[in-house]
């Protein structure tokens, strides 16, 4: 079981030692559990790592004779270029702001959002609660991509300020601006982002149309990507809230192949066992 602080995104430093193979023991567990459930920082490595070959190629003394000292400062140069690029690419993706501001110890939807760390899952109780000063920052987070979204209608920036309106329980906002991106590209996440935003609604209207949007999206999203677990994870859920046991069962356990370790398949065994009871009570 992974503790609560390998839900947090690594240290760009902790994400270049991995690609140097510099990491050992909890270290190197832990940023290898996250990168196996993380969407985002699997495609920041890949980028980083795609950089430093070019930095090999380019540092690499032409003769065999060249000093040591050479090649170690074209070590750093690589390290500290990848540990650059990490930090670039999450300070201008919108997405990737949002996820670094998401609050580690809870989070208000059942669904999965592309490339979110899995926090527990905090129900609502009603009446006035403490102010939580990360959901704060989360808010502001959300805030300034919506900023950043109205001077861009690309499908990308949609994207981003449809999540930021769901996370910000806009719903109707936040179904518009995915639709829309959704339509605009064929990228699975946006459409299994999409199927989570019309649950949500669901959820709240006790809705069974919204219910029936949020499958066609997660269809999509499969459709589009077999493989993505976030899609695969929503889709039972939908299946499960529509009432339908046997199906839902049978998409608990599809989502397990893809995902068989992680804390979104610790909860995904939970929703088989309910299922599971002769007794069970189905929404």
């Amino acid at each position: 079981m992974s503790t609560p602080a390998s839900r947090r995104h690594p240290e760009p430093e902790a994400l270049a030692a991995f690609i140097e193979g510099e990491l050992e023991g909890a270290d190197l567990t832990s940023v290898t559990e996250h990168l196996s459930d993380c969407m985002e920082c699997r495609a920041l490595l890949r980028d980083a790592t795609a950089f430093s070959r070019e930095e090999v190629r380019a540092a690499t003394p032409r003769k065999m004779s060249a000093p040591w000292w050479l090649a170690a400062a074209a070590s750093i140069v690589i390290v500290a270029g990848a540990i650059w690029m990490i930090r670039l690419q999450a300070q201008h993706d919108p997405l990737q702001r949002l996820i670094a501001a998401a609050p580690t110890e809870r989070r208000e939807m059942e669904v999965r959002l592309s490339g979110f760390a899995w926090a527990p899952l905090h129900v609502m109780r009603g009446g006035d609660e403490p102010a939580d000063p990360e959901q704060m920052r989360l808010t502001g987070a959300a805030g300034e991509v919506l900023q950043e979204a109205r001077e861009s209608t690309s499908p990308e920036s949609r994207h981003a300020a449809g999540v930021a309106q769901l996370l910000t329980e806009h719903r109707e906002e936040a179904i518009r601006d995915l639709d829309a991106a959704a339509h605009a590209s064929t990228d699975a996440h946006v459409w299994s982002d999409l199927a989570a935003a019309h649950y949500a609604a669901a959820i709240r209207d006790d809705s069974s149309e919204q219910l029936k949007s949020a499958l066609t999206a997660a269809d999509k999203a499969l459709a589009l990507d077999h493989d993505l677990p976030e899609a695969a994870f929503n889709r039972a859920l939908i299946l499960e809230r529509l009432g339908l046991a046997q199906p839902a069962a049978d998409a608990w356990k599809q989502y397990l192949t893809l995902d068989p370790k992680s804390q979104w398949a610790d909860e995904a065994r939970q929703h088989l066992a309910t299922l599971s009871r002769p007794d069970a009570n189905l929404p």
